[in-house]
């Protein structure tokens, strides 16, 4: 059973998402905040893959809580979710992760996190 920590904002969508995952055999924990998110990655757990949304409506946006999971975990994937255009992933994402834009359908999460988990 892969560790998954969701970062995703909108409660709805971190529910949907978390569901989702959750059915595919994943375990997820999620944080609905950047200093959530923050305080999961200092716990003990061995997280196997970070989803997070870019907006996270305050200072701290996707890009540096994936920049924190990377200094504690250097070699999990980052998949990043966001209904901006990815122009800023582009620019401003942790190498290498994958970008993948709102609205999506659930199977193409699924798909991503099986790429790039293997």
């Amino acid at each position: 059973m892969h560790k998954v920590l969701l970062v995703e904002d909108d409660p709805l969508v971190s529910l949907l998402i978390r569901e989702e995952l959750e059915a595919c055999g994943y375990y997820v924990t999620c944080a609905g905040t950047a200093p959530e998110a923050l305080r999961a990655i200092e716990q003990p757990r061995s997280f196997e893959a970070l989803v997070t949304d870019i907006d996270l409506g305050g200072p701290t946006d996707g890009f540096g809580v994936a920049r924190c999971f990377r200094a504690v975990y250097p070699e999990i994937p980052v998949v990043f979710i966001s209904g901006a255009p990815g122009i800023r992933y582009r620019t401003e994402a942790v190498k290498p992760s994958s970008f993948l834009p709102k609205p999506f359908v659930m199977h193409e999460l699924t798909d991503t996190l099986e790429r790039v988990l293997h």
